[in-house]
């Protein structure tokens, strides 16, 4: 059997997040898999609407197990980790594709973000829900500290630009 053009890159990245899974799962004890719930974060991705709302999209979503009943920073604290981000980036925004009910026994999806412990819980709850729906996906916005702003933009500067800033400053 073969498979349309456009169907290919679906089928690529469905087994890329398969192999991941798998490999993520094997260095994570059975107790832990008990005690928390699979998701996918993807970092700096977009989010894109089709025929079930919303969907998150980015080059390559990581794995992350999210721990039961975890509060905001707990959650921010795991994503920092699982994507081993340094100290001159930060979590700036985390999104979440919510399933919801309608028309009866249908449902969507919408993008909601995540600002403090009662959406974290909201998040939980829903995924215990809706939990044909596994796994959780979450979008987050990684950027650089303002100082390391400031040092890549003083970086860039050429020393003919700064002869004119101080020329016509005179």
């Amino acid at each position: 059997m073969t498979l349309p053009n456009t169907v290919k890159p679906q089928v690529s990245i469905v087994t890329q997040l398969l192999q991941k899974t798998m490999a993520f799962l094997g260095k994570t004890s059975s107790q832990t898999v008990v005690n928390s719930t699979l998701g996918f974060i993807f970092p700096n991705g977009s989010i894109a609407h089709n025929d079930s709302g919303v969907c998150f999209q980015a080059s390559t979503p990581v794995p992350i197990q999210l721990p039961n009943g975890c509060d905001f920073q707990a959650l921010k604290t795991r994503i920092h980790n699982t994507l081993k981000l340094t100290d001159k980036q930060f979590l700036d925004e985390i999104y979440y594709r919510q399933p919801f009910t309608y028309a009866g026994n249908q449902f969507r999806f919408q993008c909601i973000q995540l600002k403090n412990d009662a959406d974290v819980n909201t998040m939980l709850m829903c995924n215990h829900q809706f939990s044909f729906v596994d796994p959780i996906e979450l979008l987050c916005t990684i950027t650089r500290t303002p100082e390391d702003i400031l040092k890549l933009l003083q970086a860039t500067m050429t020393p003919t630009h700064d002869a004119l800033l101080y020329y016509n400053g005179r």
